[in-house]
């Protein structure tokens, strides 16, 4: 395996709208890329297609060596579990439990004890800086320390890729600055492979490499740094 993401010839449309046309992009293990571009681009589907939550109608798509599309949904949903973190622009956290329940969930779906998982999240949400807020619900805490907690959650079970769509959108500019610290450190320190969509330079900067797609395909590629 040479790559994290491999795409080529990737298309897919919603109805008659094209929303990716022809895309080739290929992401090296251990990179952390920006996807920019602007609103309808096709930089979330692009996304949500390297995630399987979206299937593109032509077109080949490695993630990590396994060929996602050719997967049933069920499979795809274990190969998420499995092998990704995820993270959005709400955090998506559910808000009756605490921070800390949040981040144990993925883990006591691959396996791990109630202690095993509590013991994880705990070292976890340390490393992110909100352990102090850890056993507050998601629903109680500020925006920047839950969307800390919602990559706390992303990054416990130790993803070989991580996926984030706009992580830093609903923040401020010192809380996104935090949040973006925090998931390139820990996710460089975990020697997993980093994507985020972005339309933000700033955000973009914390990143290895930028990839500008736009219309649907991808225009440009360049080192950041």
């Amino acid at each position: 395996m040479s790559a994290a993401v491999g795409a080529r010839g990737l298309e897919l449309a919603y109805g008659q709208t094209p929303a990716l046309r022809g895309v080739d992009l290929e992401i090296g293990l251990g990179e952390s890329v920006a996807l920019m571009g602007p609103s309808g681009s096709g930089k979330s589907t692009l996304l949500h297609c390297a995630a399987g939550i979206l299937v593109p109608d032509a077109g080949t798509l490695q993630v990590l060596g396994t060929d996602v599309a050719s997967m049933g949904e069920s499979a795809r949903a274990r190969f998420r579990l499995e092998h990704l973190g995820l993270i959005f622009q709400l955090g998506e956290l559910v808000s009756e439990l605490t921070l800390e329940e949040n981040v144990m969930l993925p883990l006591q779906l691959l396996g791990r004890s109630r202690q095993e998982a509590r013991t994880e999240a705990a070292e976890m949400l340390d490393r992110l800086g909100v352990a102090e807020v850890a056993g507050r619900r998601a629903g109680e805490v500020s925006g920047g320390q839950a969307q800390r907690g919602a990559v706390a959650r992303a990054l416990a079970p130790r993803p070989q890729l991580v996926l984030a769509d706009e992580p830093t959108g609903s923040l401020d500019t010192v809380a996104a600055d935090a949040v973006m610290a925090a998931l390139v450190e820990t996710s460089h320190d975990l020697g997993s492979t980093l994507l985020v969509v972005t339309h933000d330079h700033r955000v973009a900067a914390y990143l290895d490499r930028h990839v500008t797609i736009t219309d649907g395909r991808v225009l440009t590629t360049a080192g950041t740094r």
